[in-house]
């Protein structure tokens, strides 16, 4: 049983090297780094949305602070999809919202998906 645990363990590392590894190569990342970050959220998610007819507020917050604004729309989207059964038709929905909105390089496409693949730890963005 001991074996097996460290045998997760070591793909989990893997991962981890492979993540290190994408992030040290996405120019998003490095540009925004460099700078000092910048302004976002922090603990951006359904329950700091306040909608009255036409209009969204944000509110809460808190948590907000500089770092990667991009892993504001990650942890949206984690949440929002927890909440509706990983419905992939609602996910595809805020994508194509923020979109839209915002310019969706590929290297944003690439951060994203790297983030999306981890839980958002505790505290500041």
């Amino acid at each position: 049983m001991k074996f097996r645990r460290l045998a997760v363990l070591s793909g989990f590392m893997k991962k981890a090297v492979e993540a290190s590894a994408c992030l040290e190569n996405c120019n998003y990342y490095c540009k925004i780094m460099e700078d000092g970050g910048r302004y976002c959220h922090g603990d951006y998610n359904y329950h700091n949305l306040i909608r009255q007819a036409n209009r969204l507020a944000t509110v809460g917050f808190e948590k907000a602070g500089k770092g990667i604004p991009l892993l504001d729309l990650t942890y949206l989207m984690r949440k929002s999809l927890e909440k509706n059964g990983w419905d992939r038709k609602k996910g595809m929905t805020i994508l194509e919202s923020y979109a839209k909105k915002r310019i969706w390089r590929r290297t944003n496409r690439n951060l994203f998906t790297l983030c999306s693949c981890f839980r958002k730890n505790t505290g500041s963005c």
